[in-house]
């Protein structure tokens, strides 16, 4: 089932039978809000005339996601390449998906700015982020861009309901802390490791300095502590917090940006963010 953007799924689909989509599409909003869902969702469409999630493995698609290491490299460019140029089997197109666009290396971006130029005629790639900003701009300005709004609380608390059987009071309470993002609303309640990851951003924030500071450095020398996610789970604290404090919360959401694109230290970063003497 996909939430909102019934207007951008419209299009989609009258562009779809007419054969109307450009060579590229960056499909940008905040996470959980269906992005990837209905970039899938066209690919199937294309080949089944179903807008929804597929059934099986789609003939014309190609799905390209981060390695472990969070990267997407060039050869994994040149597979798109060389998978976009060739002919389609069933759909009018080969559509290629490149989810969290944003761990593409500078070469696979080159890479891909070099498909733009020279689009194959029957090539369609979308690149799904968080932000256009987190890509190169030369890349960027070749690419139609398409923004993914928040879902309403109503919405999504119906889903939550109908498709997940959680209890209204409780799907009202994730859909709220949500924020209109129906993926982190699932994920607040199925996802154990991202709700401890919520009880520590929760913890850390009523820390007084030196404590803070102590946190932080057994918090960050753990080997999988992933800046970004502790950031996220921060800004969603903050929001929830009684004392809202709008400008930390935008400053967190601006290094979790920075996170994504520049190799930073944690303990350093956290400890400017929050006035943390070293």
């Amino acid at each position: 089932m996909i939430l909102g953007h019934k207007n951008l799924i419209a299009d989609f689909k009258k562009m779809a039978d007419g054969m109307l989509f450009g060579h590229g599409y960056i499909f940008f909003g905040s996470e959980g809000v269906g992005k990837f869902l209905i970039a899938r969702a066209i690919a199937n469409y294309l080949e089944t005339k179903n807008f929804g999630w597929p059934e099986g493995t789609l003939s014309d698609a190609l799905i390209i996601e981060p390695d472990e290491k969070n990267s997407i490299g060039i050869d994994r460019a040149r597979e798109i390449s060389g998978y976009l140029y060739q002919k389609p089997i069933i759909s009018k197109y080969r559509t290629v998906i490149i989810n969290d666009a944003e761990a593409l290396t500078p070469e696979a971006q080159n890479s891909l700015l070099k498909i733009s130029e020279e689009p194959p005629a029957a090539g369609l790639l979308i690149l799904v982020a968080r932000d256009p900003e987190l890509l190169r701009g030369t890349l960027v300005s070749r690419f139609n861009k398409l923004f993914f709004s928040n879902i309403s609380i109503k919405e999504i608390v119906g889903w939550l309901v109908e498709e997940h059987k959680i209890s209204p009071v409780k799907a009202e309470g994730l859909a709220r802390e949500s924020f209109g993002r129906p993926g982190l609303a699932l994920k607040l309640y199925k996802d154990e490791d991202y709700k401890e990851l919520l009880e520590e951003a929760k913890k850390f924030l009523k820390l007084r300095d030196s404590e803070q500071k102590d946190f932080l450095k057994n918090l960050t020398s753990e080997v999988a502590f992933n800046l970004e996610g502790f950031l996220d789970a921060v800004a969603v604290n903050i929001a929830l917090s009684e004392k809202r404090s709008p400008a930390l919360w935008h400053r967190t959401l601006q290094l979790k940006k920075e996170a994504s694109y520049f190799n930073l230290n944690p303990r350093v970063q956290l400890q400017a963010l929050f006035g943390i003497e070293r």
